[in-house]
């Protein structure tokens, strides 16, 4: 987060969040299941090939 907002991140996290919701629900076909867009917890976020 600090290297793409070096200022202040902290109040950008929840902006991310609704930014990788809303591109879940364009590339993800069963959101409950995620296959394409995944947390790495610690790390951040992995595109994956898909199912």
């Amino acid at each position: 987060m600090s290297a793409v907002w070096p200022h202040d991140y902290e109040r950008h996290i929840e902006y991310l969040r609704v930014v990788i919701r809303n591109i879940r629900q364009k590339i993800e076909t069963d959101v409950s299941r995620l296959a394409i867009l995944v947390n790495e917890l610690g790390v951040g976020y992995r595109l994956l090939g898909g199912e």
